[in-house]
């Protein structure tokens, strides 16, 4: 809807129902006249892919690149891009049993090298978050890279960024997420295999259950931050 409203022209179909997925709608315009009016409205700040696919459908140039364009104009594409290929969800901790950590997420495919839209998402988000080597999930699949953000930290900081440009469906994600993370007890520092656990506080460094020198297990010692 917010798509359409924008755009000004097109049509909104659905739902498409499929077992075990969500109802899909999309938009689509379909008359050479409704196409020249979305590419009036967004041309500019198409990515590479996109701009070639109308300018093959359309035989003609679009008009100039803009990108990248101010701050706000690329929050708001990274906002709808996101809104469209990104997700919010959670991951089991490596090392803490019953621990989550909050994920930011959005793949993308490119014939050669990285996608030009994960690089123009990374600098949008203030060069946030890693681009991944490349990864196939089997022999058929397109191969992908992924963009992610990762850490409550660094999670929050980019969702503060998107948050004035995604939509209901992307929120509501996000805040399920991090409502988890914040739910969570404060995660012990260290991996509990190795028998240490270190707590940073505000009057120093505690560490307990220490093992080989020192302390015996059980044990705490303290050394305070100067």
């Amino acid at each position: 809807m917010k798509f359409r409203r924008l755009v000004g022209v097109g049509r909104i179909h659905g739902p498409v129902i499929v077992e075990g997925k969500q109802p899909l709608y999309y938009w689509d315009a379909t008359s050479r006249p409704d196409l020249l009016h979305v590419v009036e409205r967004i041309g500019p700040w198409l990515c590479p892919a996109k701009r070639a696919e109308f300018e093959r459908t359309l035989g003609g140039p679009l008009p100039a690149q803009v990108w990248p364009g101010s701050m706000s104009e690329e929050l708001a594409w990274a906002g709808g891009f996101f809104d469209g290929e990104g997700s919010t969800y959670l991951e089991k901790h490596r090392t803490h049993s019953g621990y989550f950590y909050p994920v930011l997420y959005v793949p993308q495919a490119a014939e050669i090298g990285i996608a030009p839209e994960l690089l123009r998402l990374k600098a949008a988000m203030g060069g946030l978050g890693n681009i991944s080597g490349v990864r196939q999930d089997g022999p058929e699949w397109t191969p992908y890279r992924r963009w992610r953000v990762v850490t409550p930290l660094k999670v929050q900081a980019a969702l503060h960024l998107l948050w004035p440009f995604i939509g209901d469906v992307k929120r509501m994600q996000a805040r399920r997420v991090m409502a988890t993370i914040h739910g969570q007890p404060d995660l012990p520092r260290g991996n509990p295999a190795f028998g240490v656990a270190v707590r940073v506080t505000a009057s120093g460094v505690t560490t307990s259950g220490t093992l080989g020198c020192g302390p015996s297990k059980g044990a705490e010692h303290t050394s305070r931050t100067q």
